[in-house]
């Protein structure tokens, strides 16, 4: 048996429901063939580097599964006619690059899984550093304005008072 890694792009306006039900279709498409699903993982949507049918973003995911390689070809095929997918790739991978599967796919597409891996831990970490520090932009911004009212009330105070 050999080791398959597929990435596809779906199309960005399915959304919760419709994209579960989309994963579980090529899933069970898989299992059915003789494919055992080892990975899957929602990355979310994402700004593509150019359009792909007339569509700026697309919902990423990926899927690491074990097979024989004789159904790849009609797997590629059904990808590729599937309107709801924008783009796709299959490759083959080594056994050591395959992950573990620790959230449930549902959780993935709601939003409700925390960062797992180190890399995705430390942007989680950056994004809420950037927050922090716009936060506090944001607040020193309002002191400049405040500060800037009130010199311009002591002006207007002090030309009066002459």
């Amino acid at each position: 048996m050999k080791f398959y890694e597929t990435m596809y792009i779906v199309h960005p306006i399915l959304e919760m429901g419709r994209l579960y039900d989309l994963v579980l279709k090529i899933q069970k498409n898989l299992k059915d063939n003789n494919c055992e699903i080892l990975y899957t993982k929602v990355i979310g949507k994402k700004r593509m580097a150019y359009p792909i049918k007339n569509q700026k973003f697309g919902t990423y995911v990926l899927v690491q599964f074990k097979g024989d390689g004789s159904y790849n070809n009609q797997f590629n095929f059904d990808m590729g006619n599937d309107p709801n997918i924008l783009r796709h790739m299959v490759i083959s991978v080594k056994e050591s690059e395959i992950e573990k599967q620790t959230d449930e796919i549902k959780d993935q597409i709601s939003g409700l899984t925390k960062p797992s891996s180190d890399s995705e831990k430390a942007e989680a970490k950056t994004e809420q550093e950037a927050e922090v520090l716009e936060e506090n932009n944001d607040r020193n911004s309002k002191n400049i304005e405040t500060s800037d009212d009130a010199e311009n009330l002591t002006a207007s105070t002090n030309e009066k008072e002459k």
